[in-house]
């Protein structure tokens, strides 16, 4: 149960503010419903290949399935390869 108002999109955007990072530079990795909002606001929105629709249709693009190391996927493919920082 959450106060009113308060979601994971909320508080990444006023973590994003304080820290003066734009949401454009940000990457979400979400499964579920209540990560549509935060992978809506970054600018790469990932959801994981176990997914349920909400996210799915929400993310602009899907990685594997938590239980085959999406997370580490989504990293390598997204942050360390676009740089040259994998092996």
């Amino acid at each position: 149960v959450l106060p009113l108002g308060a979601s994971k999109g909320f508080g990444v955007g006023w973590l994003l503010d304080r820290l003066g990072v734009d949401p454009a530079a940000c990457l979400a990795l979400g499964d579920g419903e209540n990560d549509v909002e935060m992978l809506r606001l970054c600018g790469l929105g990932v959801a994981m290949g176990n997914a349920g629709p909400p996210a799915l249709a929400a993310a602009d693009a899907i990685t594997a399935p938590n239980s085959e190391d999406g997370v580490a996927r989504a990293i390598e493919r997204f942050v360390l390869r676009p740089r040259g920082l994998t092996a």
